[in-house]
């Protein structure tokens, strides 16, 4: 399966507003490079598989399409942005905040500020 159909987009002629060049797909701003990079670094590490990120990115297109947005590529690395933030959002509420809130109170014996 194609990034593309996993992602539910199905192909790349399926985006004609996605910028490209002769070899293919390019950014065209900064931060879609950017936002690019943050996710190929979240999977090179093991902290998100390909396919949870195909997974998430279809259901924020879906999502997208449902509401009348139907994309032809122009809002593409908005969605992959949203999709990210999502997926940090969950990171942080599942396993920081946890082990946060596990951690000993430094006030709970009553001690003074230094």
């Amino acid at each position: 399966m194609s990034p593309e159909a996993a992602a539910g987009v199905g192909t790349l002629a399926d985006l004609p507003l996605l910028p490209r060049d002769d070899d293919g797909p390019v950014f065209a701003e900064p931060w879609q490079a950017q936002a690019f990079a943050v996710v190929v670094e979240l999977t090179d590490r093991g902290l998100l598989t390909r396919e949870e990120w195909a997974e998430r990115l279809g259901a924020a297109l879906a999502e997208a399409e449902a509401r009348g947005e139907t994309d032809t590529g122009e809002r593409y690395y908005d969605h992959w942005l949203t999709t990210t933030a999502s997926i940090s959002c969950t990171a942080i509420t599942t396993t920081i905040i946890p082990i946060v809130d596990s951690a000993p109170d430094p006030f709970e014996r009553g001690d003074a500020l230094p």
